[in-house]
């Protein structure tokens, strides 16, 4: 069996404060940025699918707009209640969960690492962890998206009568924000973290292979866990133990240092070493040989 299957949901977009009238401009951006989220979050979740949201009241007072969301598809009847059932609740928590995602982002500054775990994201930055799933991170990768979230909260701030909003779905589910933050929201960090990075390994013993007696921008040649590692030694007081010989080296002798590495991503959460340099020198670690190298 063919046919156009439907799923109505209600959504109040509520305008807080002493409103018995609002501005055109202020009630179309708000409203129609808030809709066009709605359209991607449900793309995202099903492309085959197209969401259609309606006006179909106000209020007065706060000031709401009583919405109606329908999510259309083409398919068997069957195959239709299966996939959309649900879908504008879903498209509703995922517009939630990027609204604050960016208030996130706000207040803790861009992410300095992303972990993928199955279908779960973890952003961690200066406010700590939030955990989103992925057509969250989707949605915040879309330019549109980001656009509609700074033109919706933009509009916000420019009509000092608004004192915040509430956008409350169907299911219960709510988003809200007060005016205290709407400057904030409109420019937000990006959902991604730099391709480089540089790291601190502690107290890594390095066998010597090939000194650099002077300081300079040649690199010493080391053993590292197995690996061979070069790397530069920007450590001025070890040159200056080797001047007056308190520290030498001899065949096999090892140094316990401190390395901050420079890092390049390769995948979300997996880092290439790229580059060394030891930048202490903590102890000499002398071989069993009596023998000296230099």
């Amino acid at each position: 069996m063919k046919g156009l299957v439907m799923e109505r949901e209600k959504i109040v977009f509520k305008f807080d404060g002493d409103l018995e009238e609002i501005s055109v401009e202020t009630f179309t951006t708000a409203v129609m940025s808030y809709t066009k989220l709605l359209q991607m979050a449900a793309t995202e979740i099903n492309p085959s699918s197209r969401l259609d949201v309606r006006i179909s009241g106000t209020q007065k007072g706060c000031f709401e707009a009583h919405l109606s969301a329908v999510a259309m598809g083409i398919g068997s009847m069957m195959a239709n209640l299966m996939t959309s059932a649900g879908q504008v609740n879903d498209a509703i928590s995922t517009v939630k969960s990027f609204l604050e995602l960016r208030r996130f982002l706000a207040k803790g500054g861009a992410p300095k690492e992303i972990r993928k775990d199955g279908q779960q994201i973890q952003v961690l930055n200066n406010s700590g962890t939030m955990t989103v799933g992925t057509m969250v991170i989707n949605l915040e990768a879309n330019d549109e998206a980001v656009k509609s979230a700074k033109g919706m909260y933009r509009t916000l701030a420019e009509n000092e009568a608004v004192e915040g909003f509430k956008v409350t779905g169907s299911n219960g589910e709510s988003f809200e924000s007060e005016r205290a933050e709407f400057d904030e929201l409109q420019e937000v960090p990006r959902c991604e973290v730099e391709s480089t990075r540089e790291v601190m390994w502690e107290g890594k013993t390095l066998a010597v292979v090939c000194p650099v007696l002077a300081p300079t921008e040649r690199k010493w040649q080391f053993i590292m866990d197995g690996f061979k590692v070069s790397a530069i030694v920007s450590d001025q007081e070890m040159y200056s133990k080797l001047s007056t010989h308190e520290w030498s080296f001899g065949i096999g002798d090892s140094i316990k240092a401190d390395l901050e590495v420079t890092q390049r991503r390769v995948k979300n959460d997996v880092w290439e070493n790229t580059s060394y340099r030891v930048v202490k020198v903590h102890d000499v670690i002398s071989s069993p040989r009596d023998q000296k190298l230099f």
